[in-house]
């Protein structure tokens, strides 16, 4: 039997539980009285419910992206991934990453830590260092429809930049923002100057 581990609220949403076809992939513990066996990921059939082990590490959190696996490490905090069996590994960040990450047409973006809750949003080289994508920190990141929506951190020049999935800018917006939604190719915000609802189409 497994211990579910329980993830607390985040700008990627739940990175400790996904479901693929009849598998579901959770992160886990076999043992609590184990400190070695904790927030492993586990394999599990929804029909037969067998379980697989998938990691014989801790992660921080995990998501599913395009039929990989994408994973924090616990002992050094980088982005690795790793087919869905667990093979064929690679660490994919040169910095310590936070609990969201992205894959944008075989591009991985990731966020960076800073003071204050605030982060900055990379972009992982396989060849060379990885780039600072943004210079502005960010209080949070929504990837929609192969664009990366980007709210700035509160007293910044501007308050949204909207990347491509290159990690070009495409839009800037200077309202400072409250609350940020997206649907489809549009953005609705509610503005944090005077709480009106906005709207842009990407």
């Amino acid at each position: 039997m497994l211990d579910v581990a329980e993830e607390g609220e985040d700008c990627g949403g739940d990175n400790s539980t996904a479901i693929i076809g009849e598998n579901a992939y959770v992160m886990a513990t076999s043992n609590p009285e184990d400190k070695g066996s904790l927030n492993h990921i586990y394999k599990i059939n929804l029909k037969t419910n067998e379980t697989s082990t998938i990691t014989n590490f801790a992660v921080n959190h995990f998501r599913i992206i395009n039929n990989k696996l994408y994973y924090v490490k616990e002992e050094d905090h980088y982005l690795y991934s790793s087919n869905l069996n667990g093979s064929n590994e690679q660490k994919l960040s040169d910095n310590k990453a936070t609990s969201w990450y992205e894959e944008i047409n075989g591009i991985v973006y990731y966020t960076v830590a800073a003071a204050n809750e605030q982060v900055y949003l990379y972009k992982a080289n396989p060849s060379n260092d990885d780039t600072l994508v943004l210079k502005d920190p960010l209080k949070s990141v929504l990837s929609v429809n192969g664009k990366l929506l980007c709210k700035l951190a509160a007293g910044e020049e501007y308050g949204l930049k909207v990347i491509d999935q290159t990690g070009n800018l495409r839009l800037a917006v200077t309202d400072q923002i409250l609350n940020l939604f997206a649907y489809d190719d549009f953005i609705v915000y509610v503005s944090a100057e005077d709480k009106s609802v906005k709207w842009l189409k990407l």
